[in-house]
């Protein structure tokens, strides 16, 4: 049985790439955050696109994560562009009458947003589903380890992360069981109005809260027995170290924001009208 097959599926280039330093990815992936928010204009954010799309290319990512954010922009966009022709008032003349008033500027600001949307999604879930559960604990442990010079437990908060990580699969996957239990037994989660599912709902999370106690008992009784003591070093089974491949791959996100910047300086645009 294994419970993170249908939840968790780590993304293997078999490039150079799965062998980077998980912090070196987490700050990178910190990077790309700020990358996309510097880009201020739709020509701004093309060609962050298509950068990306290189790196994604040069690392060898499948095509099939190009179009799962896809999917999520298609639901979303229609929302947003209406919310928008709603909300935002432009400066130009309004290209249509309805609605109080319909401005090229809220097509503009849609669009920017669904493109800084697809770009957060499509680089970000390469960055960390890259990562395995510990990898990313390790990682993101080592990031924060300079807050223990003001007594912050960074070893502990990253153990939390760790657990809540491991064990998030392993609950879907037993309330799929619970779900698939109730359901032999008569209980109908998909038919009747909104009160019934909730109370069919709530029947089914009593013996997922007891199974997350006894869980978590089982875990406390584990770790004393292995000796785990709160506040004392920890030994670690795999040490990363930062190389030249770390060096160089954290210098290309640090090269993009610095030209994303430079774009906004000197205010890039290839195309009209505020685009």
């Amino acid at each position: 049985m294994n419970e993170k097959s249908d939840v968790i599926k780590r993304l293997r280039t078999y490039t150079i790439f799965d062998y980077i330093n998980p912090t070196v990815k987490i700050i990178s992936f910190l990077f790309f955050i700020a990358i996309v928010f510097v880009a201020q204009n739709i020509s701004q954010l093309l060609i962050v696109l298509g950068v990306s799309v290189l790196f994604l290319t040069f690392i060898r990512v499948n095509f099939k994560y190009y179009l799962k954010p896809l999917i999520w922009i298609l639901i979303f966009s229609p929302f947003l562009i209406f919310f928008n022709m709603i909300v935002i008032e432009g400066d130009s003349e309004p290209i249509s009458s309805a609605l109080g008033g319909i401005y090229t500027e809220s097509f503009i600001i849609s669009a920017q947003i669904i493109l800084k949307i697809y770009l957060l999604i499509l680089v970000s879930s390469v960055l960390i589903l890259s990562l395995s559960e510990t990898e990313l604990t390790n990682g993101f442990e080592k990031l924060i380890s300079p807050l223990k010079y003001i007594k912050i437990p960074t070893q502990e908060i990253a153990l939390i992360i760790s657990i809540a990580i491991r064990y998030i699969p392993l609950f879907l996957y037993e309330t799929k069981l619970i779900l698939e239990a109730q359901s032999s037994r008569g209980i109908d989660f998909y038919s009747g109005n909104t009160k019934t599912k909730i109370i069919a709902l709530k029947n089914s999370l009593n013996p997922l809260i007891v199974n997350s106690f006894i869980k978590a008992k089982e875990l406390s009784v584990a770790m004393s027995v292995r000796g785990y003591k709160i506040g004392m070093k920890r030994t670690k089974y795999e040490i990363y170290k930062f190389k030249y491949k770390e060096l160089l791959f954290l210098s290309f996100f640090v090269l993009f924001l610095v030209g994303t910047i430079l774009m906004n300086v000197y205010d890039v645009s290839f195309l009209n009208n505020g685009w």
